[in-house]
């Protein structure tokens, strides 16, 4: 009878703490994913925009931005829109700061 009761007791406090564990571990490992994905999106952006200023010099400010988006945005599919416009606008504005005054990018200036 006793061991019953422990039993019945273990069982209810056991699947409780086992679901919390359970989804804390989810809620790790996507906040790995994201910042893994975030990564290589801010890499790829990099690359993207360094490879457009160098190869398509004819090229001006939406176009520019345009090509490095249709690059990234083929080389890591299912990342949003808005993701990929923010990373290659942070990639502009970090490259405008290092090479000022008509030396820096002109992708979406």
């Amino acid at each position: 009878m006793i061991q019953q009761i422990l039993g019945s007791l273990l069982v209810a406090i056991l699947i409780p703490v086992a679901t919390a564990i359970g989804f804390l571990l989810a809620k790790l490992i996507r906040k790995g994913i994201s910042k893994i994905d975030s990564e290589a999106l801010q890499g790829m952006a990099w690359t993207a925009v360094h490879f457009v200023e160098q190869k398509f010099r004819d090229l001006h400010g939406k176009d520019k931005f345009d090509r490095a988006y249709e690059i990234v945005a083929s080389k890591l599919p299912g990342v949003e829109k808005g993701n990929i416009e923010q990373a290659i606008e942070s990639c502009v504005n970090a490259m405008n700061k290092e090479f000022p005054k008509g030396g820096g990018s002109s992708v979406g200036s």
